[in-house]
C-alpha cells in the first residue's frame, strides 16, 4: 500500500501568495460600488462579508511575524470595502446635492479599510510588520473623525479632531515602534470616542442611537474576548461557525464595526445628501 505523503510545510511566501484573493476583493468592491444604483454602501458591505466568508477556507497556515495565526479571510472584507469606498467617495463627492461631511465620512472610512487591507498582507520583516501595524492603528481613528464631522463640525470639533489624531499618532508610535507600554493610546481613544457618541446621540433619533450603542457594545465585547483568548494563546472561537484557521470572533468584531458604519452612512445621508436633508428626524434615520 502506498505511503501517504506528509503535508508540505508552509512556504515563506504563503502570506504574499494568499493576498492574491484580497487583490481580487478590491476589484470586486470597486465594481459593487460603481455598478449599484442609488446609495450602495449597504450592498457593498454585504458583498464584502460574503467575499470574506468565501475566502475563509482558501488558506489555513498564514501567520503574522508575532506568531499568531492569521485566518485567510482576514483582510478580504477590508479589501472589498476599500475598493467600494474609494469608488463611493469619488461618486458621491460629485453629487451636486451632497454636503462635504458626507464625502468626508466616506473618505475617512476608505483610508481606514485601505490601511487595514495593506496591513493584512504579509510584510517581509518584523520591522515592516510593526510599521504597517502603526499605520493601521492610526488610520483606525479616521472613521471616528469622519463620524464626528457628520454630526458636529464647528471650530471646537475640528481642533479636537486634530488633537486626537496627533495624540493617537504619538501614542501609537511609542507603543508599537518604540515598544513602550502605556495606557495613553487607550485613554485617548476612549475620551474622543465618548465625545463622538455624545454628538451622535444628541443629533439622532433615539432608535438610531440605541441601535448604534448595541452594535458598538457587541463589537467591543468581541474584541475583549479576542484579547483574552490571545493572552492565553488560544484561538478566539466560541460560536458554532468559528474555526481556528478560518472565521473567528475577530471577524465578528469587524463585521459589527461595518454595521455601525452602515448606520452612520445612512444617518449621514438623511442629514447631508438626500433631498430634504436636515428637515427634522425620522423614526430611525
Amino acid at each position: 500500500m502506498a505511503r501517504k505523503r506528509p503535508a508540505a510545510a508552509p512556504r515563506p511566501d504563503d502570506g504574499v501568495v494568499a493576498f492574491d484573493h484580497r487583490a481580487a476583493a478590491v476589484v470586486l468592491g470597486a465594481v459593487s460600488g460603481a455598478a449599484t444604483p442609488g446609495y450602495p454602501f449597504l450592498a457593498s458591505f454585504v458583498v464584502g462579508v460574503v467575499a470574506a466568508i468565501r475566502a475563509a477556507p482558501l488558506r489555513t497556515k498564514e501567520q503574522y511575524f508575532d506568531g499568531y495565526t492569521r485566518p485567510a479571510c482576514r483582510g478580504v472584507f477590508h479589501a472589498t470595502m476599500a475598493g467600494a469606498l474609494i469608488v463611493l467617495t469619488c461618486r458621491e463627492q460629485l453629487r451636486p446635492d451632497a454636503d462635504w461631511p458626507h464625502a468626508f465620512l466616506l473618505a475617512m472610512n476608505a483610508a481606514c479599510v485601505t490601511a487595514s487591507a495593506w496591513f493584512h498582507r504579509a510584510a517581509p520583516t518584523r520591522r515592516g510588520h510593526d510599521r504597517r501595524l502603526f499605520v493601521d492603528v492610526v488610520c483606525a481613528g479616521l472613521p471616528m473623525v469622519g463620524m464626528l464631522g457628520v454630526f458636529r463640525s464647528g471650530r471646537f470639533e475640528r481642533l479636537l479632531s486634530v488633537a486626537f489624531l496627533v495624540a493617537l499618532t504619538l501614542a501609537s508610535y511609542a507603543e508599537i515602534l518604540l515598544k513602550r507600554d502605556s495606557p495613553l493610546r487607550s485613554v485617548v481613544v476612549v475620551v474622543y470616542f465618548g465625545y463622538v457618541q455624545y454628538a451622535a446621540i444628541a443629533e439622532s433619533p433615539p432608535a438610531w442611537a440605541a441601535a448604534q450603542a448595541v452594535v458598538f457594545a457587541l463589537c467591543f465585547l468581541c474584541f475583549l474576548y479576542v484579547d483574552a483568548r490571545r493572552k492565553r494563546g488560544a484561538a478566539p472561537c466560541c460560536l458554532f461557525y468559528h474555526t481556528e484557521f478560518g472565521w473567528t470572533a475577530h471577524e465578528d468584531a469587524h463585521v459589527l464595526l461595518g454595521v455601525a458604519q452602515v448606520l452612520t452612512y445612512y444617518r449621514s445621508l438623511s442629514l447631508h445628501a438626500r433631498p430634504g436633508r436636515g428637515e427634522g428626524r425620522g423614526v430611525f434615520f
